[in-house]
């Protein structure tokens, strides 16, 4: 395996469907973090940039699910809350959910105004803002 991963290359999409069967086989393999290390050692510097790239590439898609199920926990109306670092908790309705953040009418009086929040810091709240307030 460690002769395999050290051909992998940058460049064209042939190149990237080599790189995407070798990370496939690596998880296949069940190789512990020990292991893999062993194998990224052998590694040159130009493997190890291209490595890197699919390494964030996947951090960042595991990041967007994480967004997609907290955002899927929220529906507009819902009563929220969530810390702010320079208000402290604020309250509000969800108006809106977009594909990485959610919309959130606030009406305490340090977070007054719109918001667009991450949902994976949102809370359900247990408070009760009028209907008509939204508007």
């Amino acid at each position: 395996m460690a002769g395999m991963l050290g051909h992998i290359r940058t460049g064209d999409s042939e190149d990237e469907k080599f790189v995407d069967e070798q990370y496939e086989q690596l998880l296949r393999s069940g190789l512990g973090i020990r292991e893999s290390m062993e194998l990224v050692e052998d590694l040159g510097v130009e493997d190890l940039r291209t490595l890197n790239k699919d390494i964030v590439k996947r951090i960042r898609m595991l990041h967007a699910i994480e967004d997609l199920k907290s955002a899927n926990k929220f529906s507009v109306g819902d009563d929220v809350s969530f810390i702010s670092k320079r208000h402290g908790q604020v309250e509000g309705k969800v108006t809106k959910i977009n594909r990485k953040t959610i919309g959130v009418k606030c009406t305490n009086i340090i977070g007054r105004g719109d918001w667009r929040v991450s949902p994976s810091i949102l809370r359900k709240g247990g408070f009760s803002i009028p209907d008509e307030d939204m508007r």
